[in-house]
């Protein structure tokens, strides 16, 4: 047989020896003693690169030697972190409890059907009902959209932030059904005060004749916005914001300083508490001074009712030492502070964040959403994730 060749001129890439595309096979030998750790994640992702780029396969081995320390429980756990469960299932959850389970993050119940129970739902989808129609199964929005995308060419989609919680479905359909991949870019939302931007509701002002028609000087549409000369007003800035405990407790009053993505101000007033601690800071906008004069480039938020509450947590090593000696036992170096919360608020949109999305935080770090948005009285959990250098404490919001 013929031997496929791989790659053409320079390549980081790593050969297997004597390995023929279609004829690969490896496999993956994890003991069921415990839950899989990143050092088996390494393991098992190389198999599964080899197997893919040499379009082979991949066996998953259970090494039962040491039967003392294996439970089943171990077993089941590891195949659902390492297996691919299905690519789609039928669900048949009432309309009202699937938009609650998904506000609530709560996994269907129908996730957990075989196989052979989702072909049989599909069959009785496929079949309709007594009435019958043309079309008995009826692409969703969510599934069309990128479906629709990628067969027409489209390279890069443009949204508003308000359909970021759909992206990560956007792009599993597109790998699912083997699409190419389309760049999703997202711009603001454009809020207007005093005015509707919703079709629906301008609406029903001109067919109850409120207006007189679509170009009404007093509608947001194009027509009307050509005719008003500016009745709809734009949002008055922000007249308070947040800043961050510790920036707030090293400004003097007098100093000039630098808000991030607005402009300077000048600070000339700092009240305190009778502890001596930074409650609130005085100042005027400096719009026209310099951002290369000033010390400080501070992160801010408005104070609005849509800040998100946040819990931040940044963990340590579990053991206070590199690499242990010889014989010495690690509970002699256990680190006593491993886990350390902070309370802070971030931004509305943060709300739209999905579990397991990573995003950065200007200037605290790279954070891993644990626990997104459910209710406003429940915080966002968001994981620091390490970057490798000296670690530093986070700083508390206010």
């Amino acid at each position: 047989m013929k031997r496929e060749k791989l790659a053409v001129g320079p390549t980081f890439e790593v050969d297997l020896s004597d390995a023929k595309v279609g004829e690969v096979c490896l496999r993956f030998a994890p003991e069921p003693s415990g839950y899989l750790h990143i050092g088996h994640s390494k393991a098992a992702l190389l198999n599964k690169y080899f197997a893919d780029r040499y379009k082979g396969q991949l066996i998953i081995r259970f090494d039962d030697t040491n039967p003392s320390k294996e439970k089943t429980e171990f077993v089941d756990n590891i195949l659902k972190d390492i297996k691919t469960l299905g690519k789609a299932y039928v669900d048949d959850t009432p309309q009202e409890q699937m938009q609650k389970e998904r506000i609530d993050g709560i996994e269907s119940k129908c996730t957990n059907n075989s196989p052979e129970n989702n072909m049989k739902l599909w069959k009785e989808m496929i079949a309709g009902s007594e009435r019958g129609s043309k079309y008995k199964v009826y692409p969703t929005y969510d599934f069309a959209c990128p479906f629709v995308d990628a067969t027409e060419g489209i390279t890069h989609a443009l949204c508003s932030s308000e359909y970021a919680d759909r992206n990560a479905q956007y792009c599993r359909i597109l790998e699912d059904m083997g699409l190419q991949k389309v760049q999703i870019y997202e711009f603001s939302r454009l809020n207007m005060v005093y005015t509707l931007l919703s079709k629906r509701k301008l609406g029903w002002f001109v067919e109850n004749g409120k207006v007189d028609g679509w170009d009404d000087p007093r509608f947001p549409t194009v027509r009307g916005t050509r005719n008003s000369k500016g009745l709809v007003q734009r949002r008055q800035p922000t007249q308070r914001i947040w800043l961050d405990y510790a920036d707030a407790s090293a400004i003097s009053v007098g100093e000039e300083i630098t808000l991030m993505d607005w402009g300077n101000a000048l600070i000339t007033e700092i009240g305190k508490d009778n502890h001596g601690n930074v409650t609130q800071l005085t100042g005027v906008l400096h719009l026209e001074g310099s951002v290369k004069t000033t010390k400080v480039k501070l992160t801010w938020l408005p104070e609005t009712e849509d800040l998100i509450n946040l819990s931040l947590l940044d963990f340590g090593y579990l053991i206070a030492k590199k690499k242990l000696d010889e014989g010495e036992d690690f509970i002699d170096v256990l680190n006593p502070r491993t886990k350390k919360e902070t309370l802070a608020l971030g931004d509305s949109n943060m709300r739209n964040l999905q579990r397991g999305e990573i995003l950065q935080l200007e200037r605290k770090g790279y954070f891993i959403c644990d626990v997104p948005y459910s209710r406003s009285s429940k915080p966002i959990v968001l994981l620091s994730i390490p970057d490798g250098r000296q670690q530093t404490s986070l700083l508390k919001c206010v």
